[in-house]
């Protein structure tokens, strides 16, 4: 009987078993479609997801087809209504759960407010009941025993086993630059990905596990990584590097695929599984539809999702108006207009947003303050967006420059007043050049005040063989001159005096409290690149205590830029460009004086062996 039962399965081999897994990675808080600046093109927003996902659903019900839906992480952070986490209210998780998201993964801005507030984050939503529902994901988090973050139901995976009996299995990963940039994590910690997807697979293969999915939160370069190492995998669902990958990527036999970020896509994956081979196939192609579906005004909104949304803003303007002092008190107010676009980009390069943001924490911190500011400093990785011409609304401008929080469990990043010696400032500018070399230009500083030359050659010596260890050598940057003028600072020469870098005299330097705490860093592994903090004396000073205060308040980045775009109702036009404040000058490598050096010791070595002979 068994022998006829195999002939006929060898016959008869089983049917494909169908299903649709509908994915979102990096939401951050895209509660409504933006930009608001251009409305008619704005993308995303939870009431037109909720729609598109109805629509799904409905289709596979018709179809008798299993769905998931699915989020890759950093569903919090990056508009302002994530800063409603400071009311107590979690308006993300809140309408994930509405929307009926079968799993969710943790990213790296989940921990921007530490673990303790993300725990109490979900508490407000139901975890660790809620697990059963929709569950949060994280293979490699190590969570201290008697943590409250340990007790809110975050598993390594989920099993489900469909009406056909196959069982798909998900496990959720965080990638090293993912935890990496994570300012609060402590005491949570992350495991590196390939061994914890190894392990994972073993236990799925235990339980009886068909098909291997890895929901990542790790970018598209270290997800390539894994699916090299790993190559059992069948599918990874991506996210952190916001990428929009219009057709999945093929790894071997792995797929890998991202749907961009802020809700601006619906990714769609219809896919067969054949029982006999283990092997899966997407049939979006054959059947018409898209792998990513933008989420355009063509998408109309639900109705009781966006009831819930406006509920929010409510909330969230009534918070604006205390947090500000009455300053702005509409989430939506135009602040100012633009008849030009301030680009971000490219990256590694001073850009013209970066010269905006970064002369209105100078010129916001010196009027708090009534202190002159020489030099301002914010990293590419706070400034996470772009005005393009037109109006900018405060909702746009505060979701670029709103990240972090400060002492007072209020949102946004507060600017910092330090003081450092003209040796130290340079020592900053060789701390920007290197960091964004070795680590990408989430560490590129965009400065207000100075105007430097560099060669980002020269910025390590070399590398240690097999080990890859830069040694820096503290010598990328040539020259530097402090602009000594009072209003936007402007190309060279005018108003400006040369830097040298045997300075002692104090500077004035604003900072957010992100890059103050990172920068003093740099010096404990790279003692050449030293920095004390100092307060107007020169006496080392904590950070904690170089806060800027207005009102009792801490002052912040979001503030300062918000009352600058508003003091200047018309954009000036001197963001129209760059006026080379950061001036890449190729020099010689540094490699190229060490080999020359070592020549010419070679060249004496020889001379006196050759005399020594003679005599």
């Amino acid at each position: 009987m068994q022998l006829l039962f195999a002939l006929l399965l060898w016959i008869q081999p089983p049917q494909e078993v169908t299903f649709t897994i509908l994915h979102t990675n990096d939401e951050h808080s895209a509660l409504i479609p933006a930009p608001l600046s251009n409305p008619e093109t704005a993308l995303g927003g939870m009431a037109r997801l909720a729609t598109e996902l109805r629509f799904w659903r409905d289709m596979k019900t018709t179809q008798n087809e299993p769905l998931f839906v699915v989020s890759a992480g950093d569903f919090s952070t990056g508009t302002p209504f994530n800063w409603l986490v400071f009311d107590n209210k979690s308006p993300e998780l809140d309408l994930m759960l509405k929307l009926r998201y079968d799993l969710v993964v943790l990213g790296n801005h989940e921990f921007d407010y530490g673990p303790e507030k993300l725990a109490e984050y979900l508490a407000r939503v139901g975890y660790p009941a809620k697990a059963a529902v929709m569950p949060l994901l994280s293979a490699n988090i190590r969570i201290p025993d008697g943590h409250p973050l340990g007790a809110m139901g975050i598993t390594a995976n989920h099993i489900v086993e469909l009406p056909s009996g196959v069982k798909v299995g998900f496990f959720g990963l965080m990638g090293k630059e993912a935890s990496d940039v994570v300012p609060n994590k402590t005491p949570v910690e992350f495991d590196p990905i390939v061994d914890v997807a190894r392990e994972q697979i073993r236990l799925f293969k235990e339980q009886g596990v068909d098909i291997f999915i890895a929901v990542t939160h790790s970018g598209v370069a270290e997800d390539i990584e894994l699916a090299t190492a790993v190559p059992e995998l069948h599918l990874i669902v991506g996210g952190h590097s916001h990428t929009l990958i219009p057709e999945p990527k093929t790894v071997g036999s792995t797929l890998v695929v991202q749907a961009g970020s802020l809700l601006q896509y619906l990714g769609v994956l219809e896919i067969a599984f054949d029982p006999a081979k283990g092997t899966i196939r997407l049939l979006n192609e054959e059947r018409g539809n898209p792998y990513v579906k933008a989420l355009s005004n063509d998408v109309k909104e639900d109705t009781a999702i966006a009831a819930d949304v406006a509920a929010y803003q409510v909330a969230l303007d009534a918070k604006l108006t205390d947090w500000t002092g009455g300053r702005v008190t509409y989430a939506k107010e135009l602040l100012a207009h633009t008849s030009f676009s301030l680009p971000s980009e490219p990256i590694l390069q001073e850009s013209p947003m970066g010269n905006f943001v970064t002369d209105a924490l100078r010129f916001g911190a010196q009027a708090v303050t009534g202190k002159k500011v020489d030099v301002a400093f914010l990293a590419n990785g706070v400034i996470r967006g772009s005005f393009p011409a037109g109006p900018i609304p405060f909702y746009d401008l505060a979701s670029y420059v709103g990240l972090g929080s400060g002492p007072d469990e209020s949102p946004g990043y507060p600017l910092v007043s330090a003081y450092f010696t003209g040796t130290e400032l340079r020592r900053i500018l060789e701390i920007t050049i290197l960091l964004s070399q070795l680590r990408g230009d989430i560490y590129y500083l965009q400065v207000s005040g100075l105007q430097y030359e560099y060669d980002v050659d020269r910025a390590v010596w070399f590398r240690i063989p097999f080990k890859g260890t830069p040694i820096p050598s503290a010598m990328s940057v040539s020259k530097a001159w402090r602009y000594v003028g009072d209003g936007i600072q402007r190309g060279f020469p005018t108003d400006f005096e040369e830097l040298t870098w045997e300075d002692d005299r104090l500077y004035h330097v604003v900072t957010d409290s992100y890059n103050a705490s990172f920068l003093p860093f740099v010096g404990e592994v790279v003692p050449s690149l030293k920095l004390v903090i100092k307060d107007e004396n020169g006496n080392p000073a904590s950070l904690d205590d170089r806060v800027i205060y207005r009102d009792g308040k801490p002052y912040k980045v979001w503030q300062a830029v918000a009352e600058y775009a508003k003091a200047n109702p018309e954009m000036p036009e001197a963001y129209n460009a760059t006026f080379q404040r950061q001036i890449p000058v190729p020099k010689t490598h540094m490699m190229v004086w060490v080999w020359l050096g070592l020549g010419a010791l070679l060249a004496i070595g020889i001379a006196v062996f050759v005399v020594r002979r003679r005599k």
